[in-house]
């Protein structure tokens, strides 16, 4: 017999539609597990937010890598969300909808659902050392709160803990930071980031509480704002400058002419995309499939490296630049010989012909 209204808890137990994701949003407490009790038609839930609700499905390939503790979905039943020391999942993950990639934290806090003590009442009473901590919170050694840095529930049923103080307790994370993504490699306007809300009171080097967050300042170059302790534009942006670099070697005349070459061999094309109407205004650019130089392309091949493509255009530029340099030069070599053999010409030889 089941209840006669429809089941309260969020989509991680019942599922979304086709097209659609279910996501655990913020200010949106569903329960994440309810079950029927046909005696007096009610449904008793888990206390916890976690449930999700059903949303239009992201752009971004896979499920979310963050951990369990920052997806706010929890663990299945008999698991429990751990930190564990050899498997590095981010605490925080956010899905830039433009490139259709993952944007996670620089950290190892997410957490990994693994087989709970079973058995024993109540949550364990270790530390977060052990535990964990949810996202934007961070796990910390109190002076005057002793908890175990490890327990296990015995056969007996009875929670086994180690005799220290060095477990730790979860408080407000105050290491995270608004910070800015790299952004598109060549600015183009801002473009709509699909699931990824407008700023309102973000403010950029300001402290955050939601490690992985991000939010759509409407930069001219796509860049979002994601809240994490690592600065994105550290690691692999298209940054020109050479602090942010190693291993540079700059391109030689040889190398530069085969570059040229690749680029005039592209085929350039017009067309519209399958999802655009038939009266759209076509586009313009080259067809991968053509044969496109690998400078020009992202490692997956199948999307286009705006950086790559236009740095291979400027070293075509810089090859046609140094022909016509030299083309210059020999005619004025020319020139001046010419004018030494008129000088040494008889006069009625160097008078120009009419």
């Amino acid at each position: 017999m089941e209840c006669s209204t429809p089941n309260p808890a969020g989509c991680r137990q019942t599922g979304c539609p086709v097209g659609q994701a279910c996501e655990v949003l913020p200010d949106d407490c569903i329960a994440s597990s309810c079950q029927c009790d046909p005696v007096n038609d009610v449904w008793g839930c888990t206390e916890d937010c976690g449930g999700g609700r059903c949303v239009p499905a992201h752009a971004c390939e896979g499920p979310n890598p963050q951990g369990c503790f920052g997806d706010g979905s929890g663990c299945a039943p008999g698991e429990v969300c751990q930190a564990l020391p050899d498997d590095c999942r981010p605490s925080g993950c956010g899905c830039d909808a433009e490139t259709g990639t993952w944007i996670c934290t620089a950290d190892c806090g997410g957490g990994t659902c693994v087989a709970g003590p079973m058995g024993c009442e109540g949550p364990s009473p270790a530390g977060c050392r052990q535990t964990g901590c949810p996202a934007g919170q961070a796990c910390e050694v109190l002076p005057n709160d002793c908890r175990p840095s490890s327990c296990m529930c015995t056969d007996a049923g009875q929670w086994a803990c180690t005799r220290d103080c060095g477990g730790g307790t979860c408080v407000p994370a105050a290491n995270t930071r608004w910070f800015l993504t790299c952004g598109d490699p060549v600015c183009r306007g801002h473009m709509p980031h699909e699931g990824v809300p407008r700023c309102a009171d973000e403010v950029l080097g300001d402290p955050c509480a939601v490690p992985g967050g991000m939010c759509d300042p409407g930069d001219a170059c796509n860049a979002l704002m994601v809240c994490t302790d690592v600065d994105p534009r550290q690691g692999p942006c298209p940054i020109s400058k050479a602090e942010f670099k190693r291993d540079i070697q700059y391109v030689q005349p040889a190398e530069r002419e085969r570059l040229r070459a690749a680029v005039e061999a592209v085929k350039l094309a017009t067309w519209r995309y399958r999802s655009e109407p038939a009266d759209a205004r076509p586009h313009l650019g080259f067809i991968i499939d053509d044969g496109v130089p690998v400078e020009a392309l992202r490692p997956s091949g199948d999307q286009v490296d705006l950086y790559g493509y236009t740095t291979l255009a400027v070293a075509a530029l810089q090859a046609q630049a140094a022909e016509l340099a030299a083309l210059r030069a020999e005619v004025e070599a020319l020139r001046t010989e010419l004018r030494a053999i008129r000088a040494a010409a008889p006069p009625e030889v160097r008078a120009p012909a009419r």
